[in-house]
C-alpha cells in the first residue's frame, strides 16, 4: 500500500469508528413540538395576512356610513399594502437572522411577533 491509500483507510476507520465520533445530541419531544408549532403558526398567520383583503375591502363597501369615500385607488393601495409589507418584511428579517440565527428568529417572530405584539397594540 502507498502512503495515499493509507491516509485514505486512516480517514475511513476515523468515519466509521463510533469512539471518535460523539453522539449527536437530539432535541425533546417538546423542543420539537415547538418548533413544528412555530413554523405551522408563521404559515397560518402569513395566510391570514395574504388573504385578509379579500374579505376587508367587500366588508368596507358594504359600510358606507365609515367609508363613504373609498375609491378604486383607496382600494388598490389597501391590496397592495400586505405584499409590500412583506417583501421589505423578508429584507429587514435578514438582520435578525444574522444576528441570532434562523431557528432562534423563528422562534421568537411566532411567539412574539405574531401574537404577543398586536395584543399589546390594541391596548
Amino acid at each position: 500500500m502507498n502512503e495515499q491509500e493509507l491516509h485514505e483507510a486512516e480517514i475511513l476507520s476515523r468515519r466509521t469508528n463510533s469512539e471518535e465520533n460523539p453522539p449527536v445530541r437530539r432535541g425533546g419531544v417538546l423542543q420539537q413540538v415547538f418548533a413544528a408549532f412555530s413554523i405551522s403558526y408563521l404559515c397560518i398567520s402569513a395566510g391570514n395576512f395574504l388573504g385578509y383583503t379579500s374579505t376587508a375591502i367587500p366588508s368596507m363597501r358594504s359600510d358606507p356610513e365609515h367609508f363613504s369615500n373609498l375609491t378604486h385607488h383607496d382600494v388598490s393601495w389597501i391590496g397592495s399594502l400586505s405584499p409590500l409589507g412583506a417583501m421589505c418584511g423578508s429584507v429587514l428579517a435578514t438582520i435578525p437572522i444574522g444576528r441570532w440565527g434562523a431557528r432562534n428568529t423563528v422562534a421568537v417572530s411566532s411567539f412574539y411577533i405574531h401574537s404577543i405584539l398586536p395584543w399589546r397594540l390594541n391596548l
